[in-house]
């Protein structure tokens, strides 16, 4: 078994490890999907055993699971299939969003048979699984040299911090060598509440290796950023997806690839850091403030809005700026402050609405970072902009026609300009993030969608 020394080994980087998740309900599919993953790519695609570390079998998937000869036969082919990948061995139960149910004397059994087959390097023991049967799974594991990922899932909703900590430090003294938190988050606010604790989870008195991922549509981008707040692993699906969010392996490996490299390494030991600047264009009322907010705040990124910050060096409105000095002061000052952001800040910049019709401006951004261009329809940029008065060149258009023309006009420069585009509408601000995180990701790497 290779759990011991390869876990110690992969503790000590900083990339997330990726756990290929298999789950289907017989030996035949399990098998022949097993051996598709390590089957070379063709024509140079990324395929097989390069992006993966590690395999999980959800063993609540398999329709004999409870049939122990049957579950040992899958387990001794899966190791025979994935030679030199670590084999983790999960049953889900229904009460955290698995297959199927099990009392804790059949979930004690199940666990302790795969322990003492000495065919699985991992197991993963649900904590608050029912009275003291996470603890006896545990201490026979630990029997076997067998390691453990102590978890805990909330399909509902992202519990408040104190008690996400509160179940961390019991999960941290059941002696489980991992423990990992998956939970659904409705809102972004959500994901960014696990993310700060993932950071600062030393500072709560918790030591032991993380997995943190926030589950749904809303928390897919934490499946892709684990480095920036060193998560342990995150998981991939082998072909359906185990979990709501989870990402197919090959684009999983693409994605922390480019995370990978758009990170520098952190001071003292810390945690990595953004080192790549975005710069946020759009039409006024397009979003690039609260867009640029959330990425701050996501990657510990640095910020800057440009009006905000000319209003405050200014000491003066931009409404105030333009009718006291003119546009043309106006675009000057926004064209030194963009100077100013150098390559590898790792500064998320929401610019002006104008600041892309100049073409100097436009070449400090491509050489220093990318550009993401928020195209939003006319008709919500109407609605936002609507009875703002901080915003002088609106001052005197303020029909749906007068808004069409401008954006219209400045479109082109848009288009030029950018190096990511993301299509607004309808997408949530976590959403749109992920777009953007995901997109620039892939740029790095020089890989393109077809």
């Amino acid at each position: 078994m290779m759990g011991n020394d390869w876990c110690e080994g992969q503790m000590r980087e900083r990339r997330p490890q990726i756990i290929l998740s298999i789950a289907q309900e017989t030996e035949e599919e399990i098998v022949r999907v097993a051996k598709d993953w390590v089957k070379p790519g063709e024509g140079g695609v990324l395929h097989g055993g390069d992006c993966y570390d590690m395999v999980e079998w959800r063993a609540d998937h398999f329709a004999q699971v409870f049939h122990f000869a049957a579950t040992r036969k899958v387990l001794l082919r899966l190791r025979q299939i994935f030679s030199g990948k670590p084999i983790l061995f999960t049953f889900r139960t229904r009460a955290e969003g698995g297959e199927k149910e099990a009392g804790a004397e059949a979930y004690f059994d199940l666990n302790k048979m795969v322990c003492e087959s000495g065919l699985a390097d991992f197991i993963d023991v649900e904590a608050f699984a029912k009275g003291d049967v996470a603890e006896k799974v545990i201490a026979v594991a630990h029997q076997q040299r067998v390691k453990v990922i102590a978890s805990h899932h909330d399909f509902v909703q992202t519990p408040t911090k104190k008690e996400i900590c509160r179940r961390l430090l019991y999960m941290e003294a059941l002696e489980a060598d991992i423990l990992k938190i998956a939970y659904r988050a409705r809102t972004g606010e959500e994901v960014l509440r696990l993310m700060d604790l993932a950071r600062k989870r030393e500072a709560s008195g918790v030591r032991q290796p993380l997995i943190a991922l926030s589950m749904g549509e809303q928390g897919r981008i934490s499946r892709m950023i684990g480095e920036c707040y060193c998560s342990f692993a995150t998981f991939a699906s082998a072909g359906e997806a185990t979990a709501p969010g989870q990402i197919h392996a090959v684009e999983m490996y693409r994605l922390l690839t480019g995370f990978h490299r758009m990170l520098r390494p952190g001071e003292n030991g810390g945690l990595p850091k953004w080192r790549t600047n975005l710069f946020l264009i759009g039409f006024m009322g397009s979003g690039k403030s609260s867009v640029a907010a959330y990425l701050h705040r996501l990657l510990a990124a640095g910020d800057l809005d440009m009006d905000r910050e000319i209003e405050k060096r200014e000491g003066r409105t931009i409404t105030d700026l333009f009718l006291m000095e003119g546009e043309t002061c106006f675009r000057n000052l926004e064209s030194a402050l963009l100077e100013e952001v150098q390559k590898g800040d790792g500064t998320v910049v929401a610019c002006g609405g104008g600041a892309v019709l100049r073409r100097s401006n436009v070449d400090v951004m491509r050489k220093r970072g990318k550009v993401v261009w928020l195209d939003t329809p006319f008709l919500t940029v109407f609605h936002r902009t609507r009875g703002d008065h901080s915003r002088p060149l609106l001052e005197n258009k303020r029909t749906l026609r007068d808004i069409a023309e401008m954006m219209e006009e400045r479109r082109p420069y848009y288009e030029e300009a950018s190096d990511v585009r993301v299509v607004t509408e309808g997408k949530s601000i976590p959403e749109i993030c992920e777009e953007i995180v995901r997109s620039v990701l892939l740029q790095s790497i020089g890989y393109r969608k077809k």
